[in-house]
């Protein structure tokens, strides 16, 4: 395949936080114009570089175990665009995704193919909410500028239920030298006490991936966004994204998101769809917080509250005895 190379591409940013966080709207909506590539997911072990075998992978600067060591390696590829993405066919694809697949490949391959082959390419979004730990590393030693997405716990969480998709905390406890940086003694009695339903293992996953991307993000000057922000203020909050990240913000891209986020679409998802780009945005939120019980979004609000109350109010999580508003209040 043609590869015209990145010596051109002047500003790399990766996208980031959870699965199902908005991320790929996100990257999205920010690769629009055309000097701008975008890198779908290439550490998801599904459809990523061949090789990639671990999700949620950790990378400390002192590289100092064999795996570490060995995504450095594919990162170094990554950034002279000199690796190929796997196409992933999903049991739900119908027939016709499926031969499209066959065709083009599915979204990582194909975007990888026009990015290979733009010669007018000056920025690179690189999108990967199965690994946000290698954020800082992207960040330190290659120049990237991590872009971080978050989702209101309890809205997330709904959605991990609507798809049937919930991230595994033990594959962050798994790994001794994140578990040295970032837990301690009291989170793990907290996680063996309370973690083992599928709905609090992810209210952790989501703890503990967000304090430590929140906490990298303070320290280096990240843009940190809430999908509830981008939902609920869609131009504003990306035009100062695209000033942010001195992207080219144009009318195309303005009418882009208005046509994907316009109240006349509706705000839950078509049936099948396990991504909807084209819906009302500003009702997401508290659509998918109210499909939850009150006892699930006290067992959320009590895991999650340490972190989350930094970004959202206690009243977001619309429990007894206060009024339900809005994730921003």
């Amino acid at each position: 395949m043609i590869n015209v190379g990145t010596d051109r591409i002047q500003n790399w940013i990766f996208v980031t936080g959870s699965i199902r966080s908005g991320s790929t709207f996100l990257a999205d909506v920010l690769s629009t114009p055309l000097s701008v590539d975008y890198i779908h997911e290439p550490f998801n072990v599904r459809c990523g570089m061949p090789g990639m075998e671990k999700r949620y992978q950790y990378i400390a600067e002192t590289l100092e175990t064999p795996p570490m060591r060995a995504l450095d390696h594919y990162i170094q590829h990554l950034i002279t665009y000199d690796f190929d993405l796997r196409t992933f066919y999903s049991a739900n694809d119908p027939a016709h995704l499926k031969a499209i697949k066959q065709l083009v490949g599915s979204r990582g391959p194909f975007f990888l193919r026009m990015a290979k082959l733009n010669m007018l390419h000056r920025h690179c979004v690189v999108k990967d909410p199965t690994s946000p730990l290698i954020a800082r590393h992207l960040h330190t030693a290659y120049g990237f500028t991590p872009v971080i997405i978050v989702r209101h716990p309890a809205s997330l969480v709904a959605s991990f239920e609507r798809v049937s998709w919930w991230p595994q905390t033990q594959k962050l406890l798994e790994q001794e030298p994140f578990v040295r940086d970032y837990i301690c003694s009291d989170d793990r009695a907290h996680y063996e006490a309370r973690g083992q339903s599928p709905l609090a293992d992810a209210c952790f996953h989501w703890l503990f991936t967000y304090r430590t991307l929140l906490s990298w993000a303070g320290a280096l000057g990240w843009p940190v966004v809430t999908h509830e922000e981008l939902c609920s203020q869609p131009v504003a909050v990306f035009r100062r994204l695209y000033n942010t990240l001195n992207l080219p913000w144009s009318c195309l891209v303005e009418r882009k998101i208005r046509r994907r986020t316009q109240a006349s679409n509706s705000p839950e998802a078509k049936q099948g769809r396990v991504q909807d780009f084209s819906r009302d945005s500003a009702q997401i939120f508290e659509m998918r917080r109210d499909s939850l019980t009150t006892e699930q979004r006290r067992i959320i609000f009590d895991i999650t509250s340490d972190v989350a109350l930094q970004l959202y109010s206690r009243a977001s999580f619309n429990l007894p005895g206060r009024p339900a508003r809005t994730a921003m209040q």
